[in-house]
């Protein structure tokens, strides 16, 4: 979790958060505040995706991968869909709709 996550690695450096802070925003000009990293990490918010890359990157770790995490609305049928490239065939999204839908249609 990013919030476990960025305490630890921000305690590990015995940096308050106005260090930590300050040392983000010097590095990558940014303009993150004491407060922000606060919510961070006690998960009241959650960082934009670049922030995020930021401190792993600062704290020299592998940042997640968005992509994995992206959502799509199945019920959406604008939703372009491809696998390796190529667009999937109508009847197989229906299929796989079905499956992500635990099997209801």
């Amino acid at each position: 979790m990013f919030s476990e996550t960025l305490k630890a690695q921000r305690k590990l450096r015995s940096m308050s958060q106005e260090k930590l802070a300050d040392e983000l925003n010097k590095k990558y000009q940014t303009k993150i505040s004491k407060s922000m990293i606060s919510r961070w990490e006690a998960g009241t918010t959650d960082p934009q995706m670049s922030y995020v890359r930021i401190i792993y990157d600062f704290f020299g770790l592998a940042a997640p991968d968005d992509k994995k995490t992206a959502k799509v609305d199945l019920a959406d049928k604008d939703v372009i869909m491809s696998f390796e490239g190529k667009p999937i065939p109508p009847e197989d999204l229906e299929t796989i709709r079905r499956f992500l839908r635990g099997g209801q249609k």
